[in-house]
């Protein structure tokens, strides 16, 4: 299907976004370059999207930007990336979440001081790709969190609680 991206996120803040269609026209007898990477560079996540959805880059110093991926040029297998956030100078990026419009998503970020924050979509302003960089959770200068994973919540009906799903995924 040619209205299915998928969309990479490298460390070093590199984004871009390829037609799944890309990945068909591939040899099946040896693994396809997916991105081009620098040689310090890797890949941290991958998600796929319908071509109209809302993406969400998030820093390991909790900063994060959400635009529309039609801010993102389709590119080939074999294109590096782009930019994923502005202001990207000694961070890292440890995760990258797909939102649908007109829908809102609760999301668990998880430090590596074993903290998680529910963080609401709804609360994220939509900005260029290069746009105002935000903060998704406010720490202190002599207690400093890392972020280091990104999760989708679920709320569960019958049992009242939270359900934390590993994979995002959508349905072709």
């Amino acid at each position: 299907r040619k209205d299915i991206f998928a969309i990479f996120l490298s460390k070093k803040g590199q984004i871009k976004r390829t037609p799944l269609d890309e990945f068909e026209r591939a040899s099946r007898n040896r693994p396809t370059k997916c991105m081009r990477l620098n040689n310090d560079d890797e890949l941290v996540d991958v998600k796929l999207s319908t071509g109209d959805a809302n993406v969400i880059v998030f820093s390991e110093q909790g900063n994060f930007t959400m635009f529309n991926e039609n801010d993102l040029l389709p590119l080939s297998t074999k294109a590096s990336g782009v930019k994923a956030m502005a202001n990207f100078k000694n961070q890292k990026a440890v995760g990258l979440y797909v939102v649908q419009k007109d829908e809102h998503d609760k999301i668990v970020l998880i430090t590596d001081k074993g903290c998680e924050r529910i963080f609401d979509t709804n609360k994220a302003i939509l900005t260029p790709r290069l746009g105002k960089v935000q903060n998704a959770f406010p720490c202190f200068k002599s207690d400093v969190h890392k972020l280091v994973k990104v999760l989708k919540a679920v709320q569960n009906e019958e049992q009242g609680m939270d359900v934390i799903l590993y994979n995002q995924e959508i349905e072709p």
